[in-house]
């Protein structure tokens, strides 16, 4: 970090900090509630919470990116954070308004929107402070923040509950963590997101000089097609092991020791995600080039996947007929590598990609990718689910199954 930058990288470092923290919190808390509601049947339950997700998501993403050339950056991210911590404070005290089932199937659907909005402000803020040459130099000591504060988040978590701390108290929590993150952001965006810093910051274009496209010129563009091809089938084949994962999880584990099982299990996610980035990343980069780091993601998933649908097959995948712990284990370890490698590998390589992109539709085109088509990923695999749930001759196992050809499409992209 240059001595010039040192205060936008320390203010984005911390704000990271706070995004990890609410992040942490409101996703243990709204996904462990949803999934120990009474009464609740997740294989026709979960589909749907995941579709409606995803159109929030969607709904959520769309409209930053139509605003965001109409109005500044500045305020139309404090207008959306104002919004997001609203729907935090509701999902802590909204149980005196609404069904608490309503609630808690809203506050698992919630998840993803928020997610999109606190990260769409963050990198958004993150690309216009600085050129593409100062990205590739301090993006590891600016998103540092987050995965400390995850790790702390979810090695706190189990700790808080043992001591009698209620499941409700972490929405506090992430509401606190996202005020201060608001706050930071103000301070941050007054000395370097305002219109005169733009102009002066070298190479990067203030609000007027990048141009938007619309869907037609956005999906006409070849290149621009096949790196949102690569976000909707990599996304979408995650969210089939997530979803496979969430399954067995919640019929292996008490209401009492999923929420302790959740946060052990993703601050395992963030510590191996951390220590690929530091001691792997940079160096399979650098031997391997782009193309590779991106196929070992698909490739290792696509191993570990077939692996689950083997062990499920000879030894059980049903609690109800036995115990089903290789099955268990095995995609577990596939949602570990495909999880940790997407944060380590895949995210920071991906970004090199919108390098060709024109610069004066870069930032219009990368925050369509990273949140419309996200959401739409999103949308595809929770419809995906439901038709296939639809149909009774299916379960768990061929959950594990249809995942196996949305890998095998996503190695395809990329090679």
């Amino acid at each position: 970090v240059e001595p010039d930058e040192t205060t936008r990288v320390a203010l984005l470092l911390t704000i990271s900090f706070f995004m990890g923290l609410f992040l942490a919190t409101v996703s243990v808390a709204a996904q462990t509630e949803f999934l120990n509601l009474e009464g609740i049947i997740e294989k026709e339950e979960l589909p749907k919470a995941l579709f409606i997700g995803g159109g929030l998501g969607f709904i959520a993403s769309g409209l930053f990116n139509i605003l965001v050339g109409r109005i500044s950056f500045r305020f139309l991210s404090i207008f959306f954070l104002l919004l997001t911590i609203g729907g935090t404070a509701f999902l802590e005290f909204g149980q005196a308004y609404v069904p608490e089932k309503t609630l808690f199937q809203l506050g698992f659907s919630l998840v993803l929107p928020f997610t999109f909005v606190v990260q769409l402000v963050f990198w958004g803020s993150f690309n216009r402070m600085f050129t593409f040459r100062q990205q590739k130099r301090v993006i590891g000591s600016v998103d540092g923040g987050m995965d400390i504060a995850q790790i702390l988040a979810f090695f706190t978590i189990p700790v808080m509950l043992n001591f009698g701390v209620e499941l409700r108290t972490l929405f506090t929590i992430g509401m606190f963590s996202l005020v201060a993150f608001l706050l930071l952001f103000v301070v941050l965006s007054s000395k370097y997101l305002t219109h005169a810093a733009m102009e002066a910051a070298v190479g990067v274009l203030n609000e007027k000089e990048n141009k938007k496209l619309n869907l037609i010129q956005f999906f006409g563009t070849k290149y621009i097609f096949l790196l949102s091809a690569f976000i909707i089938l990599s996304f979408a084949a995650l969210r089939f092991i997530d979803y496979s994962f969430l399954m067995v999880s919640s019929t292996t584990f008490s209401n009492e020791g999923l929420p302790v099982f959740r946060s052990l299990f993703e601050a395992t996610i963030v510590i191996f995600s951390y220590l690929f980035a530091t001691f792997a990343a940079d160096r399979i980069q650098e031997e391997y080039g782009l193309r590779v780091s991106l196929l070992l993601n698909p490739l290792l998933a696509l191993i570990f996947t077939a692996s689950a649908l083997a062990l499920g097959f000879f030894f059980g995948y049903d609690p109800t007929n036995g115990p089903i712990i290789f099955f268990f284990i095995m995609v577990a370890m596939s949602k570990l590598i495909a999880n940790s490698l997407r944060d380590a590998l895949d995210t920071p390589v991906f970004k090199f990609y919108y390098v060709p992109i024109e610069k004066s539709i870069k930032l219009d085109a990368q925050t369509k990718i990273e949140g419309i088509v996200t959401a739409l990923a999103y949308i595809i695999s929770g419809g995906l689910l439901i038709v296939i749930n639809q149909f009774k001759i299916f379960d768990l196992l061929s959950i594990t199954l249809f995942t196996l050809p949305l890998l095998f499409v996503w190695y395809l992209i990329i090679s």
